[in-house]
């Protein structure tokens, strides 16, 4: 039988770790990324003395949070759904709580479109346009190389020291390619870092991909941006000009139920719908078109008649029709 003498356990505790940490540091020159490890560290500790309090969001919207400090926020959807007028809505509420806004616009010519941004915007606040929007700025990437265009946006927001929410519309022309895996990550950790060092938040736009039933932004991006994200709403539109809002992740809290938006005439903004709408036509066009010869049709009968809890045929004949 061998004897291996007295095994001895090395105590690891914070106390002892935190001296090592400075002898060591003392002998060495730390790198850059193991200091930003180091800072993390302290800050985590000291962090966990104290009772954890979630911070209540920037902004809540129809009773749900919406927008969180220090965060990322992302609105998705179709081309033509008003993903953008939604972001728009967004801007106007959080303006309305005195926080500081960057548009930072990818699509709209700024002679015309963008402008009309601005003054739909002011309007609602009875703000001249002769006059500038209090806590309101905006810039265009349009002309920007493609390769340029997240540098050029952290230069921007440094050379005027900005902090607040920063709104990007859309977020895959930031990149030169939204399915290039190590540019969704250098864009993601580029926000990381200007979220922790800034003290800023983000709200982006993002197109969904143009099948019917799929609620998945476009490319690497898209997927990555739903995985960093602390909230994602969906946008689509449905009959008689109404939007359907629906909330597909968020924070502390459990998902809520759709609700509708529609267009306001007045303010050239969204407003919430007043009654609510049923979905039952709009469940059964998105089945047919997407079924449409992939099925047979009893297999399309059983799917209408799910959706409208029906089983005779006449009735769901009369709903393909």
């Amino acid at each position: 039988m061998h004897n291996y003498g007295t095994q001895i356990t090395m105590k690891y505790d914070l106390e002892t770790t935190e001296q090592i940490i400075t002898d060591n540091s003392k002998k060495t020159e730390n790198s850059d990324s193991l200091n930003k490890v180091l800072a993390n560290r302290k800050k985590m500790f000291l962090a966990k003395r104290s009772q954890i309090l979630f911070a209540e969001p920037i902004l809540k919207f129809n009773g749900i949070g919406t927008i969180y400090k220090n965060s990322i926020t992302i609105i998705q959807g179709k081309s033509g759904s008003h993903k953008s007028r939604f972001s728009e809505t967004l801007i106007q509420e959080l303006l309305k709580k005195n926080e500081n806004i960057l548009l930072v616009d990818t699509e709209r010519n700024t002679e015309e479109h963008l402008p009309l941004v601005i003054q739909n915007l002011q309007r609602s606040f009875g703000v001249p346009f002769t006059e500038d929007l209090k806590n309101f700025d905006c810039i265009s990437m349009i002309g920007v190389d493609r390769n340029e265009r997240i540098k050029t946006i952290e230069d921007y927001i440094r050379l005027n020291n900005f902090k607040g929410i920063i709104v990007i519309d859309v977020v895959s022309d930031i990149v030169v390619d939204f399915n290039n895996s190590s540019e969704t990550q250098e864009f993601f950790d580029k926000a990381n870092d200007l979220i922790s060092q800034l003290n800023v938040s983000f709200l982006l736009v993002i197109h969904e991909n143009p099948s019917i039933n799929d609620k998945k932004a476009r490319g690497h991006l898209g997927t990555e941006s739903r995985n960093k994200a602390s909230v994602t709403i969906s946008i689509s539109s449905v009959k008689d000009n109404k939007l359907k809002v629906e909330y597909l992740k968020t924070r502390h809290e459990k998902l809520p139920e759709p609700f509708f938006m529609c267009y306001d005439e007045g303010t050239k903004l969204l407003k919430r719908c007043s009654e609510n709408y049923d979905e039952t036509e709009d469940q059964i066009d998105n089945v047919i078109q997407s079924c449409f010869s992939k099925i047979s049709k009893a297999e399309l009968h059983k799917k209408i008649g799910e959706i409208i809890n029906r089983s005779d045929a006449r009735s769901i004949n009369k709903r393909i029709k």
